[in-house]
């Protein structure tokens, strides 16, 4: 499985952080609170070794004890400072009370524990307290349009481990019966999605809560301990799936793609989507045909390749003619 850059990125930054702090750390335990491989921290601290503070000489890198590395121990040497809290500046700090703010809202939706909303507030105003006047621009009020009963019982569900039964109407009203094995509950601002393991697709899918007629809380245990959310509002298993082989060179485009699955392969980058309008597929396959190899299946590229030609169907060999007497009238050309 391909790794996204932001996951790595905030690895790479709480592993300096976490060995500072704590000290010699075994390249096992690190793996194992990161979930990952000892390999993948091995790689990660080569990326560090090279990784520092404006003017890159060798006193403004990360280092590292390259002798306990060879015995299987990361050592921090030199931090950059990144052992020291994070100050945040006055964008980052609203977006933080915003997200806060939010959340705080959606566990009072759900009837969560009266402790829980008040640890989430208590840290709200510390951040507000940071951040002074400039705290009051955040103003995020959070109605949900889903019963707080659905939503305690999704909640009580993911805390549990529990399995669920919804009716779930999707984009097209089509209403399904559906196994689900919750993992997260969050809010994009918009609307409730449930996150989930669903058992009678076989995959991970996203619920929007809002679609749900009925939910029943089974007695039986969930049994993908393994599953992640992916936390994102694409609603992923309410449309078509579609695989995309981007290329080497076009390894940034995985990164602005709203991607289920994304997997390293010897010709370049898989990446599985979960489509839900064909015009967007259009687009993206006619905007980035050049770094896209293969589409799976052939009749999505097919009907890109369709409207490439009529477009192309439209400029007449008198045109371009015509277009390149007047290139050449206007350079003077002969």
């Amino acid at each position: 499985m391909a790794e996204r850059t932001p996951d790595r990125l905030a690895r790479l930054l709480a592993l300096v952080a976490h060995v500072s702090q704590s000290g010699p750390t075994p390249l096992s335990e690190l793996a194992r609170l990161y979930g990952t491989s000892s390999e993948q921290i091995r790689r990660d601290i080569n990326l560090l070794w090279v990784t520092g503070t404006p003017g890159y000489l060798p006193q403004d890198l990360i280092d590292f004890d390259a002798d306990a590395l060879e015995r299987g121990i990361v050592r921090v040497t030199q931090d950059r400072g990144l052992r020291e809290p994070l100050r945040l500046g006055p964008q980052e700090g609203l977006s933080v009370l915003a997200a806060l703010h939010a959340l705080r809202g959606i566990l009072a939706a759900g009837s969560a524990q009266s402790s829980v909303v008040a640890a989430v507030e208590q840290l709200e105003q510390k951040v507000a307290l940071s951040l002074g006047p400039v705290a009051r621009a955040i103003d995020i009020e959070v109605r949900p349009e889903v019963s707080p009963l659905t939503l305690q019982a999704l909640q009580e569900a993911i805390v549990e481990r529990r399995q669920v039964v919804l009716e779930y109407v999707d984009v097209a009203d089509r209403v399904t019966v559906r196994t689900v094995e919750p993992a997260a509950l969050f809010n994009d601002g918009e609307s409730f999605y449930l996150d989930a393991w669903c058992l009678t697709s076989g995959s991970g899918r996203v619920f929007r809560v809002d679609r749900m007629a009925h939910v029943e809380v089974l007695a039986s245990l969930a049994t993908q301990v393994d599953y992640r959310p992916s936390l994102s509002a694409v609603p992923r298993g309410e449309g078509h799936s579609v695989d995309v082989l981007v290329t080497e060179q076009g390894r940034w485009l995985v990164e602005e793609l709203p991607a289920r699955e994304v997997v390293d392969v010897a010709q370049g980058v898989l990446v599985r989507l979960d489509v839900v309008n064909d015009h967007w597929l259009n687009r993206l396959l006619l905007q980035h045909g050049d770094v896209i190899q293969r589409v799976s299946p052939s009749s999505a590229a097919d009907i890109a390749a369709a409207q490439a030609r009529t477009a192309l169907q439209l400029y007449t060999s008198d045109d371009i003619m015509r277009a390149a007497e007047q290139v050449r009238d206007e350079e003077g050309a002969p």
